[in-house]
């Protein structure tokens, strides 16, 4: 007796789950463009979400602070995470280099709602 390949077990178990016939068909047909048409709209999804975080931080307000010849900008205050957990403060960054903490202005929170809670309150 022949093993089966992991394809025929998958094709097996489709086969047994499927409510119809034709549904199994539609789907062994077009497996690819059904897959390839979900990754698209998952791709799209995560794009349109990554815009919305870029926007929401172009719209934090900075400071700039000059010193000696060094300028960074100071964000107002907000919920940061850290390996502790969740903390109201401030990050920074110099021109186009990445965001880093800057200070700590709360204690450490168990969630960001709590957290979130915690500057609310401030």
């Amino acid at each position: 007796m022949k093993n089966k390949t992991g394809l025929e077990k998958f094709e097996e178990w489709f086969d047994g789950m499927a409510q119809s016939e034709q549904r199994i068909k539609y789907l062994k047909d077009n497996f690819h463009t059904v897959m390839g048409e979900k990754f698209k709209q998952y791709k799209a999804e995560e794009k349109a979400e990554i815009k919305e975080l870029k926007d929401k931080e172009k719209k934090m307000k900075y400071t700039k602070i000059v010193d000696d010849d060094e300028t960074i900008y100071v964000s107002e205050l907000k919920v940061l995470k850290s390996a502790a957990g969740y903390y109201v403060g401030r990050d920074y960054h110099e021109g186009d280099k990445c965001l880093m903490p800057y200070c700590r202005s709360s204690q450490y929170f168990a969630t960001k709602e709590l957290a979130q809670k915690g500057l609310d309150n401030a």
